[in-house]
C-alpha cells in the first residue's frame, strides 16, 4: 500500500481478519521477507494482507529522519484503518505486524485510533536507537493495542551491534536465545554504528543477521509444525541451567510468534532456537549425571549426545560448553538442545566422552555416568536405564531410551562404588587436608605420625617435559615394572578388569613424593601436568589410578 493510493478504491473484505505488515529502516514492501510472510499468513487462514510501503521515508543513510517519520507513517496508517472501518471492518479483527522502526509506526497507529483499539500489535525486534528508555507514548507500549507481543532478537547495545531493544514493551515479551545476539550470527563491536551511517548492503549482510531473525522467527511460527514454546524465568542464564524447565505445571507453554495470543501468558519469556533454518524451537532438557564416588575426582573433557530416532535420523549435540569442561563425580551437567523438527520418536542415544589433552590440564581416559534423561516442555521424559555406564574417551556407546523414568530395579544406587572401585586407593585414607608445596597442591593423610608443615616455597619453572622418570608409588596390592603399575588379585566390588597407569613426575618432586610414600602417606591427587597417560598394554584396559582434580597452573 502506497501513501498515494486511493484508499476508498482498495479491495477489502470487511468480513475477514486483516493483517498489516509495516517494514523498517532501509526496507520496502518489495523485499523477499514481506512476500514470504504474506504467503505464510494466507496459507493458514483466509484474510486480508496489507503492506505499508514507506520506503521513501525510510531510506539510507538518515536513520534520525526515518525514526521521526514513524509518527507520520503511524498516523497515515490509522487513517487507512478508519477508512476500512467505514466499510464495515472491525478493529478487533486487525493485527498489525511491525519490524524494527515499523513496530513503533504500528504503535503510533494504534495510539491514534479514537474508537475501538487494535486487536493486536506484534513488534518484531522494535528499533532501539532513539526509542529505548523513552516515555511509553514515544514508542511501542502495551497500551497501543488490546494485545501487544514482542520478539527481541538483537537487543544488544548499539556499539556491540544491537539494532533492536531489550526493554520489555508488550504484554508478553519473548527473548529467543537471550534476545541480544542470535545463534549462528556474528557478534559485532562497531558494526551497527558504521552500518547505519554507511551502506545498506553492508547492513543487510552483517548486522541484520541478528535483527532480521525476528521476522524469520515469526514467519516460521505460522506453520503449526514449527512451534516456539517459551517459559517464564527470572533470567536467561537460569533458563539455560534448566531451572525454569519445563512449562509451569498444569499450564500450556505460550508460543512465540503467530500463536502468541493463544494463551493468557504475560511477562518475560525465554526460549532457545536452532542456529539455522528451520529455527523451530522443539526444545529438550538433557541431564547427564556423573557416577558418585567416595573418592573426590575431577576430569576435563567434553560429553556429546546423539539422538537416534526410529526413522534412523540422528543429530549430535555437545552438552558441555567447552572442550576442557570440568567434570566432577556425583554432579550433573544439563543443557537445553533443539533438534531438527523431523527428529521425532527417539529410540536411543549415543554418548561420547572425549578426554581433554592439554599442556596445563588433561582429563581421565574413562568417566562414569549414573543417569541420562531427556525432558520436553510438556514434562514428557525419556531415560537411559543402563547401570554402571563407563565411557571410554573417544568411544561411542549406544543405549536404548525408555519412555518415562527408570524404576527402582533399573536405576543406579546412589551409593554405587563404581568409580571408587575403578580408582584404586589406599584403604587407610581418612579425611584429608591440603598441603601447599610450592605452586602445587597434594592431599596428605591427617592421621600421619608426623605432622606436615604447611609452607610456601618459591615457585620454580618446571623442567623440560622429557626429564621424567617412572615413580613407583607402591600402594597396597601393586607391583611395578619399568613402565606399568598393575593390580594383583581381584576385588569383588570391581568390574573384573585389570587396571594400569603410568605416572611421570619431574625429578625435582621425587624426593617429596618418595617421602610421602615411605611414611605411608600416598598422595591422593597427582597434578595432571605431572601425569601423562599412555596407552596400556593390550591385555589391560586403562582405569585411572590415584588421579583426581588437576590444579591449573597460572602462567
Amino acid at each position: 500500500m502506497s501513501a498515494t493510493a486511493n484508499w476508498d478504491e482498495l479491495p477489502i473484505n470487511a468480513s475477514l481478519k486483516t493483517k498489516v505488515i509495516v517494514h523498517g529502516f532501509g526496507s520496502s514492501c518489495s523485499h523477499v521477507w514481506v512476500y514470504e510472510m504474506r504467503s505464510a499468513l494466507m496459507s493458514v487462514e483466509d484474510c486480508n494482507v496489507v503492506c505499508v510501503d514507506w520506503e521513501g521515508g525510510a531510506t539510507f543513510p538518515n536513520y534520525v529522519r526515518a525514526a521521526a517519520n514513524t509518527r507520520l507513517v503511524g498516523r497515515q496508517l490509522s487513517l487507512l484503518l478508519e477508512s476500512f472501518s467505514r466499510k464495515g471492518l472491525n478493529m478487533s479483527q486487525v493485527h498489525v505486524i511491525g519490524f524494527s522502526l515499523g513496530a513503533h509506526a504500528a504503535a503510533f497507529a494504534g495510539a491514534s485510533l479514537n474508537a475501538t483499539p487494535l486487536a493486536r500489535i506484534t513488534g518484531l525486534d522494535p528499533a532501539g536507537p532513539l526509542f529505548e528508555s523513552q516515555d511509553p507514548v514515544d514508542r511501542l507500549d502495551s497500551t497501543d493495542a488490546s494485545f501487544v507481543d514482542v520478539i527481541h532478537s538483537n537487543g544488544e547495545t548499539l556499539i556491540l551491534g544491537g539494532l533492536g531493544s531489550s526493554q520489555p514493551m508488550g504484554h508478553v515479551d519473548f527473548y529467543p536465545n537471550g534476545g541480544r545476539m542470535q545463534k549462528g550470527c556474528t557478534n559485532l563491536f562497531v558494526g551497527a554504528v558504521s552500518d547505519i551511517i554507511w551502506s545498506g548492503a553492508v547492513l543487510e549482510a552483517r548486522s541484520l543477521c541478528n535483527h532480521r531473525r525476528a521476522y524469520k522467527f515469526f514467519t516460521d511460527s505460522v506453520s503449526a509444525k514449527c512451534q516456539f514454546p517459551a517459559m517464564p524465568c527470572h533470567s536467561y542464564d537460569a533458563f539455560l541451567a534448566g531451572q525454569c524447565f519445563p512449562c509451569p505445571q498444569g499450564k500450556a507453554c505460550p508460543n512465540m510468534g503467530y500463536y502468541a495470543d493463544a494463551t493468557k501468558a504475560r511477562g518475560t519469556l525465554y526460549l532457545v532456537t536452532r542456529d539455522e533454518e528451520p529455527f523451530c524451537a522443539h526444545q529438550y532438557l538433557v541431564k547427564i549425571e556423573s557416577s558418585p564416588s567416595s573418592v573426590p575426582m575431577t576430569s576435563y573433557g567434553k560429553i556429546q549426545i546423539t539422538l537416534i530416532s526410529d526413522a534412523q535420523i540422528n543429530e549430535t549435540f555437545t552438552i558441555t560448553t567447552k572442550d576442557d569442561e570440568e567434570l566432577s563425580v556425583g554432579k550433573a551437567i544439563s543443557k537445553i538442545i533443539v533438534p531438527h523438527p523431523a527428529l521425532e520418536q527417539f529410540t536411543a542415544v549415543a554418548l561420547v566422552y572425549t578426554a581433554y589433552s592439554g599442556w596445563i590440564s588433561s582429563g581421565l581416559l574413562q568417566w562414569g555416568v549414573s543417569s541420562v534423561f531427556l525432558m520436553d516442555p510438556l514434562s514428557n521424559k525419556w531415560s537411559v536405564c543402563e547401570k554402571e555406564i563407563m565411557l571410554e574417551s573417544g568411544v561411542e556407546a549406544v543405549f536404548p531410551l525408555v519412555q518415562g523414568e527408570c524404576n527402582e530395579t533399573q536405576t543406579v544406587d546412589v551409593n554405587s562404588t563404581l568409580l571408587a572401585s575403578s580408582v584404586r586407593r589406599n584403604s587407610t585414607y581418612k579425611p584429608t587436608e591440603v598441603v601447599y608445596l610450592g605452586d602445587e597442591i597434594l592431599e596428605e593423610d591427617t592421621n600421619a605420625t608426623e605432622p606436615v608443615k604447611t609452607t610456601k616455597k618459591k615457585k620454580m619453572a618446571p623442567k623440560e617435559r622429557h626429564d621424567v622418570e617412572i615413580v613407583d608409588l607402591k600402594p597396597p596390592g601393586l607391583t611395578a615394572d619399568k613402565t606399568w603399575l598393575y593390580w594383583e588379585g581381584h576385588d569383588p566390588n570391581s568390574s573384573g578388569r585389570q587396571s594400569s597407569t603410568v605416572q611421570l613426575l619431574p625429578k625435582r618432586l621425587q624426593a617429596i613424593i618418595g617421602g610421602a610414600v615411605s611414611s605411608d602417606r600416598v598422595p591422593r591427587r597427582l597434578l595432571s601436568w605431572f601425569t601423562a597417560p599412555h596407552a596400556a598394554p593390550a591385555e589391560s584396559r586403562y582405569i585411572p589410578t590415584y588421579k583426581a582434580k588437576p590444579t591449573k597452573r597460572s602462567s
